[in-house]
């Protein structure tokens, strides 16, 4: 195998990049609507720090800052214009004991996952998204649609979703290289 096909080969390779983050809204302090955060769109969310008292069970996971919700439904977890697919492997929640929450994972206009319902205790539990695909938008559903904190949200950014074909048409290339240097070399 040459030298050409071998760098061809070993870039296909290799994985596509991703970043990993917590998003933990600690650089964020007083209160107000969180819309955009960094690369990242938190949609129907509110931000407080520790200074903000909602109650025995609002508080944040980690740090002082947490993230809540003042109006039943459409809260979403996505990246501007819902164009740039993510890992969501789940975030901290804290609502008052025997509230639920559960996820609705998305690609594009379909639903591709939806979490069961996680009862809460009281106090921060990890909520995990129990999917592992990436995805472009994630919706999060309490019991009472509202009355819930969350925190350490666990994400990671992938650059792009590898489409099939072209691996495919690739490795055919490859092959009809490898197997014209065979016949070349055979007939030598």
């Amino acid at each position: 195998m040459g030298k050409l096909a071998k760098l061809v080969l070993a870039a296909s390779l290799i994985p596509f990049t991703a970043s990993a983050e917590i998003l933990n809204f600690d650089d964020l302090t007083g209160a107000g609507n969180l819309g955009d955060y960094g690369k990242w769109q938190l949609q129907g969310f509110f931000y407080a720090d520790g200074d903000a008292d909602w109650g025995p069970y609002m508080k944040a996971n980690s740090g002082g800052t947490r993230v809540s919700v003042s109006y039943p439904g459409g809260q979403a977890i996505t990246t501007p214009g819902n164009e740039q697919y993510f890992y969501f492997n789940g975030a901290y929640f804290s609502a008052a004991p025997g509230d639920t929450i559960r996820y609705a994972l998305w690609d594009g206009n379909t639903v591709v996952f939806r979490s069961p319902d996680t009862t809460m205790v009281g106090h921060h539990i990890f909520v995990p998204s129990g999917y592992s695909q990436a995805i472009n938008y994630v919706s999060v559903v309490s019991s009472r649609g509202w009355g819930y904190a969350m925190d350490d949200i666990d994400v990671t950014l992938v650059s792009s979703v590898p489409e099939p074909a072209p691996y495919l048409f690739m490795l055919g290339g490859l092959a009809a290289v490898a197997l014209r240097r065979r016949s070349t070399n055979s007939s030598v």
